[in-house]
């Protein structure tokens, strides 16, 4: 088994919380081959900005690599009535 810790965005509008009946660990969690391990993604957008672009960290014992996230924050809706 591998240690394996996704770190804290440093973006305010995304956040890492554990899966679904996991603790929050200071150490990551071990994960062994052929396991799954998961994470939520809070996305907390701001009316000021549209989209958003953030890489996650994700730091094992032997490598660290990026995971992309992208967002769409709040859009205006037009809805017309039929005429």
């Amino acid at each position: 088994a591998r240690r394996v810790k996704v770190l804290q965005p440093d973006s305010s509008f995304f956040e890492v919380l554990p899966g679904r009946g996991r603790k929050a660990s200071a150490g990551g969690d071990k994960v062994a081959p052929g396991m799954e391990v998961s994470y939520i993604v809070r996305f907390k957008p701001d009316v000021t900005v549209e989209n958003y672009s953030y890489d996650l960290v994700v730091v094992t014992e032997r490598e660290r690599f990026s995971v992309p996230v992208r967002a769409q924050g709040v859009s205006a809706i037009l809805d017309l009535p039929d005429a």
